[in-house]
């Protein structure tokens, strides 16, 4: 009884010393093997960061672009404004110059005809 327990004991042990073997073996490529994808992920995660910034540094060029563009409009309209002013003025100063012409001529008809 005493040699079934001792073979028992040593198939236990050689079935344990095997599994730990197997899986001390099998996790070390394992381990390679996430080194390998944390590496690629890395990799993945620089390019996404650098494609962020030059995304970010676009935007803000357009962002600069849009208010240049801003000003440029509220140029645009004040310089309309003042167009229109400068027009009503001259339309003024027009019809009062052909008012003055319409007086004098009416004065030297009357004074030729006299």
């Amino acid at each position: 009884m005493n040699g079934k327990k001792e073979d028992i004991l040593m198939l236990v042990f050689v079935i344990s010393f095997l599994v730990s073997v197997f899986f001390l073996c099998s996790g070390r490529s394992t381990i390679h093997d996430l080194r390998i994808g944390a590496d690629n992920i890395r990799t993945e995660l620089n390019n996404a960061r650098e494609a962020q910034r030059k995304e970010a540094d676009a935007i803000g060029r357009a962002s600069e672009a849009a208010g240049r563009s801003t000003e440029a409009i509220s140029n645009s309209q004040r310089t309309t404004e003042e167009i229109k002013r400068m027009e009503r003025k001259d339309a003024e100063l027009i019809a009062e110059c052909q008012s003055i012409l319409r007086t004098v001529r009416a004065r030297g008809s009357k004074e030729n005809q006299n």
